[in-house]
């Protein structure tokens, strides 16, 4: 039995959902994993999913012993509900969920866009039991999270999966777990601690946001906001989702993006502009983290308007 047929066994469209609803809307790519099945087994495996733009309103009910679902809701709002939970999935939120339990999901506003993964049975259940699922979980992910590129690179994947691809989403899958299983152990000091309120994060993002090209350093950090550099950064990490300072080579590398595309500077005078002193840096980090050098990122962006340009004419 392929995927297709088993979600269609598996799911029960309610009354209330639009005559127009398609079950199958939900699934748009089914990976197939192809190869040596011992290899394919060793490795956590997304068997379907994709990008979603769910126009109708529906109503739809679940169960796959065995099945985990990831669902990150980018624009409207969704509603999960089983074992007694009923959440919210609004924009910048991430559900686990584990399909062995009954599973009810519904569009409360529509266009509600969203991707999703079925994740196989086998390796996934480890780090997925590493979170503790007694009810589904939603996590938040700020719009700069790590979170956001690993799903990405799994919907641009190319299927059927290759042992390359698996091992591609492999590793994102292995990125994704790792960080929620961080927030989940982190969550009960999320909003306060011990020593006192964390309300002082917001105001050290603002800053942060503003002042991007300059050098980062904790001490700094430290001193701006009379916390100690070890509180901040850990408090820091449960709220945001990662370090301090990854939370600005992120917002290094977007600015960076947007400067190699819409300017004629050099890669040394970008790197300089975002907070790079040594542009080797700059590009070993950028590398990591678009898959890419700098200059042929700029190079490719090049082709693609040449090529776009050529073909409206």
């Amino acid at each position: 039995m392929d995927f297709t047929e088993l979600w269609m066994e598996s799911t029960y469209v309610k009354a209330a959902s639009s005559a127009d609803f398609d079950p199958r809307s939900l699934i748009p790519v089914v990976y197939a994993p192809q190869g040596d099945p011992a290899f394919s087994g060793s490795c956590m495996q997304v068997m379907a999913g994709g990008r979603v733009v769910q126009q109708y309103a529906f109503t739809i009910n679940v169960e796959m012993p065995g099945y985990y679902l990831l669902l990150y809701t980018a624009e409207g709002l969704g509603i999960c509900s089983g074992r007694g939970a009923s959440l919210r999935l609004a924009d910048g939120s991430l559900l686990l969920a584990d399909l062995g339990y009954a599973l009810t999901l519904s569009s409360a506003e529509t266009p509600w866009k969203f991707s999703l993964f079925f994740l196989a049975p086998g390796a996934s259940s480890f780090l997925c039991g590493a979170i503790d699922l007694p009810v589904p979980k939603v996590f938040p992910v700020p719009a700069y999270s790590p979170l956001l590129h690993d799903m990405q690179t799994i919907l641009e994947v190319r299927v059927p999966l290759d042992e390359a691809g698996q091992l591609t989403v492999h590793s994102s899958l292995t990125s994704i777990f790792c960080a929620l299983a961080r927030a989940s152990l982190s969550a009960p000091g999320q909003k306060e601690t011990a020593s006192g309120s964390t309300g002082y994060l917001d105001g050290l993002v603002n800053y942060l946001d503003c002042h991007i090209e300059e050098p980062f350093s904790l001490d700094h950090c430290e001193s701006l906001t009379g916390v100690s550099k070890y509180r901040l950064c850990r408090e820091f990490t449960a709220r945001f989702g990662l370090p301090p300072l990854h939370y600005v080579n992120e917002k290094r590398m977007k600015k960076a993006k947007e400067m190699l595309l819409t300017t004629d500077l050099s890669i040394r005078e970008i790197s300089s502009s975002v907070g790079f002193d040594n542009t080797s840096h700059f590009i070993s980090l950028f590398r990591r983290r678009m898959g890419v050098t700098p200059g042929i990122f700029k190079q490719k962006a090049q082709e693609s308007r040449s090529s776009l340009h050529s073909v409206s004419q």
